[in-house]
């Protein structure tokens, strides 16, 4: 079944979804999101629908995946900061921190999968 991501950020089979953007899943897999009005499900087909941003480099594109730990600390010191505030992180002004932020984003996302 398709659903529409309603708040926040939802975390699929590794592909990270924002908010307005589509996915596909089972039903039973994602119901504690559903119930909790952070997804929707579409009764109508969506691919031309899709929300299309890469959280890495901002650019448009068909996947959400979460850059590694590795790949953001390359990032420029204002890109690091968007995607915090993108994931709903108020990013610190302190590299190692705004590191240390991430990874533990990056390691609960991980396992919570589907969250």
């Amino acid at each position: 079944m398709e659903y529409k991501v309603n708040k926040g950020f939802v975390k699929y089979e590794g592909v990270l979804y924002p908010k307005g953007s589509f996915f596909n899943a089972d039903p039973s897999e994602v119901q504690h999101l559903s119930s909790k009005d952070i997804i929707l499900a579409q009764d109508f087909p969506a691919e031309d629908q899709i929300q299309k941003t890469n959280l890495l480099t901002g650019e448009q594109e068909e996947l959400h995946e979460l850059p590694t730990v590795e790949e953001f600390s390359k990032l420029k010191a204002s890109r690091q900061k968007e995607l915090l505030l993108e994931l709903e992180i108020e990013p610190d002004s302190n590299e190692e921190l705004r590191l240390q932020q991430y990874s533990d984003y990056y390691d609960q996302a991980d396992s919570n999968e589907g969250v």
